[in-house]
């Protein structure tokens, strides 16, 4: 099985779409009598536009490589903002880190005036069951 092959069942129902948009003879009659067989499919393109067997591999190659294209830039996209949120998140460890060594008491009571507020909460949380 080929790699448009595998890419095109791995994403079938969008498939289906780009073929009836790109060939509007084609009907789910005709996906059904393909059987889904891709060559079938091809044939029965074929038959009803006339259109060379090269022609549509030509057309489904295009879209496997437009999809790993979007699905490519999604990635880079999601890396940009993972490392946004890095650099930030290490912006506000620095900020926090330098407020506490200015003001090591407060920090201290702080933290402890929030463990037992926390502690208090969950206590209060576990009576009521």
């Amino acid at each position: 099985m080929s790699a448009m092959q595998q890419q095109i069942e791995g994403n079938w129902r969008e498939f289906v779409g780009k073929v009836k948009q790109q060939w509007a003879s084609i009907t789910d009659d005709d996906f059904l009598n393909a059987e889904g067989s891709l060559d079938q499919l091809i044939g029965v393109i074929q038959r009803k536009t006339g259109e060379t067997r090269e022609a549509i591999e030509t057309t489904f190659t295009r879209w496997v490589d437009d999809a790993e294209r979007e699905g490519h830039d999604a990635t880079e996209m999601a890396q940009q903002y993972a490392d946004q949120a890095m650099e930030l998140a290490q912006r506000k460890l620095a900020q926090a880190s330098k407020v506490i060594k200015r003001h090591p008491a407060e920090s201290v009571a702080i933290s402890f005036g929030s463990g037992i507020l926390a502690g208090l909460m969950f206590g209060m949380l576990t009576l009521r069951r």
